[in-house]
């Protein structure tokens, strides 16, 4: 269910033409610390273990209520693009923020895990690597945690933080007597002599349940090597190396595999049964892998046996360090390496196109007809010397070059073609963009003026203004201005609804994003109109403006601009 789809309200206003880019700077400021804070809420939550436990919405503002007792507000508006979505499943509430997901768990205000000391000081002593047994009583009562997964949430130090992965972890759990004892243990053994505050989070049929804090009193003698490189492991994986002071290997991987699918375990040599692989804590990452939210993406695609599938899309290669895999027998790091992906797109022009055209469809030969229907653009670029009859410019480079169009690697393969009519993607194109994760081409508009059609001039408006000149000059619908509305990189990473919901609810014009086809509602009564069409590719690592060398689109294309069909109306102007 999609709960909203908004740009934060710091954003007010729409996105104008080139000549107002002060205000744009300005807006896009605002914007980027607006989005910035969210981030570090949402960061806190999942630090935390917060769930969602009330989710509330009051004239299109939506409040989320978080068990940490955080809360979420976000409302509708514009912002250029750096749209923030969020959407509910039956377990999690998926939000959006720019091309960045976090998931935060569902979860139920009345249950929870309350611990339960068992002596005077309120304590939980760890003195070896067994650990100690903590005691919570779950309310409401649990009759069985078949299922139930426990880690630990959150932990620091009286003086100093540190996340709770890297520093304790629940080796078991039985519930007994209603109550659920759980092992944890140190995996830090520079933590000996100090005391710190916990808690847990146990994620249980769909819901997750976080406890109050207690605290963790690691004992003056404990000791624990979180870290004994055996050399009997090596990574024979073509060009790798290795580090001689830190012991960590680093390779590359071509990152089409990462897609399909790539084994870990093909890549060492000298495992020993038992060994597993875990992606290393955000506080041993560098760079991109180290957010929590890209970190997390990357824990959910690697099995401990070294399977390795992106379970959905990173957005980032992760850059030059790439992102850290352990290999780790028992609780100890026994290997550690480096892997690099080989981003074959990143470097590739995609702005192959020769010029950006500017041309009339239908010319003044036949115009839209009224309500709904679906105009194959494509097939217009491919058959532009009946379909788009008027003209501007050197445009004529840019259809004849359209049927040719093939954007390929450095060797010369193929990511997407024109089949003469079409955009098609290739079968490296494909690799990189696997259905189940990416949305592969995207098109979309960039922007949108209404116009008056000549024949129609002059014309009286609802509002009473009277339109003497055809053709240009009709108030636009947002402050009037023309709607810029952003680039391949926003529109890749949202709904069009999501980006620009407002354009979309009064309007109803839309570029089928996977055809190019334009979409006229219901309503659609023969205005002339102006559409800056965009297009994208989306792959597991970015995305790429197929546009001209240089530019964000490929072209502005005019519909009943000269005529109208009988019976046509403009909407209201903005302009009184």
């Amino acid at each position: 269910m999609l709960l909203c789809g908004a740009v934060l309200a710091v954003s007010a206003g729409a996105f104008t033409s080139c000549d107002d880019d002060d205000n744009y700077d300005t807006r896009i400021s605002v914007l980027e610390t607006a989005l910035a804070d969210l981030q570090t809420q949402i960061n806190k939550a999942l630090t935390v273990g917060a769930s969602i436990t009330n989710v509330q919405e009051n004239e299109g503002t939506y409040v989320l209520t978080l068990s940490d007792g955080q809360v979420l507000t976000i409302k509708p508006g514009t912002g250029g693009g750096a749209n923030v979505s969020v959407t509910l499943t039956d377990t999690e509430a998926i939000i959006k923020v720019g091309d960045t997901e976090y998931k935060l768990p569902l979860g139920s205000a009345v249950n929870s895990l309350i611990y339960s000391p068992e002596y005077l000081d309120g304590e939980v002593r760890i003195s070896d690597t067994q650990g100690a047994v903590v005691k919570f009583l779950a309310r409401p009562a649990l009759n069985d945690i078949d299922g139930a997964v426990f880690t630990v949430a959150e932990s620091h130090e009286l003086k100093s933080r540190a996340m709770g992965e890297e520093d304790f972890k629940v080796s078991n759990a039985e519930l007994v007597d209603g109550f659920v004892n759980l092992t944890v243990i140190c995996i830090n053994g520079d933590l000996a002599g100090t005391k710190h505050a916990a808690s847990i989070q146990m994620n249980y049929k769909g819901a997750v349940i976080g406890s109050n804090y207690f605290t963790i009193d690691v004992a003056s003698e404990f000791s624990f090597n979180s870290e004994e490189i055996d050399p009997a492991i090596t990574v024979t994986a073509a060009g790798a190396t290795q580090d001689a002071d830190t012991k960590a290997y680093t390779f590359t991987v071509d990152g089409a595999e990462f897609g399909a699918g790539y084994d870990f375990a093909t890549a060492f040599s000298g495992l020993k049964d038992g060994d597993y692989f875990e992606i290393a804590s955000a506080g041993k990452q560098v760079g991109d892998a180290a957010d929590a939210a890209k970190r997390a993406i990357l824990a959910a695609s690697l099995s401990a046996d070294g399977k390795f599938k992106f379970a959905s899309r990173p957005g980032t290669n992760f850059g030059d360090t790439g992102f850290l895999v352990n290999v780790k027998r028992g609780e100890t790091v026994v290997a550690k390496t480096y892997v690099k992906i080989d981003d074959k797109i990143a470097a590739i022009n995609f702005g192959v196109n020769p010029v950006v055209f500017e041309a009339e469809w239908g010319g003044r030969e036949k115009a839209l007809a009224l309500g709904a229907q679906r105009i194959d653009i494509q097939k217009a670029f491919a058959n532009y010397e009946t379909d788009i009859t008027i003209r501007h410019g050197d445009s004529d480079q840019f259809f004849q070059a359209w049927p040719n169009l093939s954007i390929n690697d450095a060797n010369g393969d193929p990511v997407l073609f024109c089949n003469g009519t079409k955009l098609i993607l290739d079968a490296l194109g494909q690799k990189y963009a696997p259905e189940d994760l990416c949305r592969g081409i995207v098109w979309f508009y960039r922007g949108l003026s209404i116009r008056l059609p000549e024949n129609m001039a002059p014309y009286t408006d609802e509002n009473g203004k009277e339109w003497k000149d055809g053709g240009e000059g009709y108030g636009d619908y947002v402050n009037g201005n023309d709607m810029w509305m952003g680039t391949a990189y926003n529109f890749c990473n949202s709904a069009f609804e999501d980006f620009y919901p407002a354009t979309a609810l009064y309007l109803g014009l839309k570029l089928d994003e996977k055809t190019g086809e334009l979409i006229t509602p219901d309503s659609y009564t023969g205005w002339g109109f102006r559409l800056a069409i965009g297009c994208g590719y989306e792959y597991l690592y970015g995305v790429k403006d197929i546009s001209t060398d240089g530019g964000d689109q490929m072209g502005m294309l005019f519909f009943n601009r000269r005529v109208s069909p009988e019976g046509a109306t403009m909407p209201a102007s903005d302009k009184k």
